[in-house]
């Protein structure tokens, strides 16, 4: 069942432009010991981009989903949110296991 959130911009809206499209398959990567914080990362070209940064209210529920990694995809599911100025929308859905595929 796919999640959408979104996700507050730390890069210009230019560069984001120029590094991201729609559907680009994105990662997730925990920061921190005590403070924790869950950055939103594009790589392309050989280099990494911080996309944006988990709001602090939902770290722990996608620390959770971070557990399965192997489980979950993360995709870039619109680079504007006209609801949040300077934000863009993620999309992070649950991959199927064989035997859901009837394999």
């Amino acid at each position: 069942m796919p999640f959408a959130m979104a996700i507050k911009r730390t890069l210009p809206l230019e560069d984001f432009e120029r590094v991201t499209f729609k559907g680009m398959q994105l990662s997730l990567e925990k920061v921190g010991y005590f403070t924790h914080e869950i950055r939103i990362l594009a790589h392309r070209w050989d280099k990494e981009f911080v996309l944006g940064k988990v709001p602090k209210r939902l770290v722990s529920r996608i620390e959770g989903l971070m557990e399965h990694e192997d489980r979950i995809v993360v995709s870039l599911e619109n680079a504007q949110c006209d609801r949040l100025r300077h934000s863009f929308w993620i999309c992070i859905d649950e991959l199927p296991e064989l035997g859901d595929l009837g394999l």
